[in-house]
């Protein structure tokens, strides 16, 4: 399949975001992860319509083991390592959940794991990947965009709905139920993209308004109103805030497949920039505990030696172990458009 080059810059981008924001604490930047799970949705649904054809036993097989491939090997060799040079407080009363993909639950209700929180994020895509395919495959072509739809819609009536009683806001922050507009947004955008595309370009202006209005939305709320992501669980944030934040990546993604801004396409086009998408992966499972040795020598001298040590252990992985165990670089799903 053809690869989106731009859609690697985004990677970059998200992965940055997030890295900001665990080494100088830039506010808000966690909505890198944000980035990743609308990419996340709209890739994995691409490839998962390209081989719906083939039959349940070859779709689910190419599919997993293709994912398997990409996903185990840096992520049990990282595991490994932080257990060997970094044992997170209470180690033996929650490795099960990284092992079963289950550590977002860990996060949600107060079983933290040090350097390893991130990693919630890596559940809620697991999960994802396990029920998705399913509904892929079984609902027919015409209804996915539907239901894809129907979950966007879903995630903030359940949101406001358990807001009042969650123990926190991580719970709402790090499940999927409250999370999965993302992933479907983006796999919404994976059905538009194939079929209208060009109805896409047409209305690229409609397209920056949105974003910039709904980004406006999310950063506005955060700076002036003090409960907008309050501690305690600010409803304002978990309804408004972030449905902004699905539209506002949803937007930006949809700009980076349409838009012939060079404002846009040139730095998500730039050759380092891509190249550090091709490793945000890895990139994102050994910042923090990487982070962990570096800061204390100060954050903005820990923060740039973090920098450069992430990417040169994401890179020596991709080049040792990824890459031969792919075959080939990974291909980026490219929905194919309508002309």
């Amino acid at each position: 399949m053809k690869r989106i080059e731009q859609l690697d810059g985004l990677r970059a981008v998200a992965f940055l975001l997030v890295y900001l924001n665990h080494s100088i604490y830039l506010p808000m930047a966690w909505v890198g992860v944000d980035l990743f799970f609308v990419l996340s949705g709209f890739l994995i649904t691409g490839i998962l319509l390209d081989t719906k054809d083939r039959g349940f036993r070859a779709y689910i097989s190419r599919f997993y083991s293709r994912r398997a491939r990409r996903i185990l090997p840096p992520y049990f060799l990282v595991l490994a390592a932080v257990v060997v040079l970094l044992p997170p407080p209470d180690w033996g009363h929650i490795w099960w959940q990284f092992f079963t993909f289950l550590q977002n639950f860990g996060v949600a209700f107060g079983w933290r794991a040090g350097v390893l929180d991130p990693y919630w994020s890596l559940a809620v895509e697991e999960q994802f990947y396990l029920l998705w395919p399913l509904v892929v495959f079984a609902v027919p072509r015409r209804m996915l965009a539907r239901v894809a739809i129907a979950l966007v819609v879903l995630a903030p009536v359940l949101r406001a709905t358990f807001t009042p009683v969650a123990p926190s806001y991580l719970t709402i922050f790090t499940l999927l139920p409250f999370r999965m507009d993302l992933l479907a947004a983006g796999a919404v955008l994976t059905f538009v993209w194939r079929d209208h595309s060009e109805l896409l370009r047409a209305r690229e202006r409609w397209l920056w308004v949105a974003f910039v209005a709904s980004s406006a939305i999310f950063v506005g709320g955060a700076a002036f109103i003090p409960t907008w992501r309050a501690k305690s669980n600010g409803l304002p944030f978990n309804t408004i805030g972030y449905s902004a934040s699905v539209v506002a990546f949803t937007c930006l993604l949809a700009l980076a497949l349409v838009s012939r801004s060079p404002l846009l396409q040139r730095p998500l086009r730039n050759i380092w920039l891509r190249r550090l998408g091709v490793v945000s992966y890895t990139c994102y499972l050994v910042h923090m505990p990487i982070l962990s040795y570096t800061m204390p020598l100060g954050r903005i001298l820990g923060s740039v030696l973090g920098l450069a040590a992430t990417l040169a252990v994401a890179a020596l992985s991709w080049r040792l172990i990824e890459r031969p165990l792919l075959g080939s670089p990974e291909s980026v799903a490219t929905p194919v458009p309508s002309r």
